[in-house]
């Protein structure tokens, strides 16, 4: 898979990012609460 920098490109990889980091966020905050009960 060729990946080419574009500010398009560089757009859609931060969104992603985002979500990733987002979700991976959810999931640890919900981990730390069920284990801090």
């Amino acid at each position: 898979i060729g990946y080419s920098f574009t500010p398009l490109g560089s757009v859609i990889g931060a969104a992603w990012g985002f979500v990733d980091w987002g979700i991976a966020g959810a999931i640890f905050a919900w981990l730390y609460n069920l284990i801090n009960k």
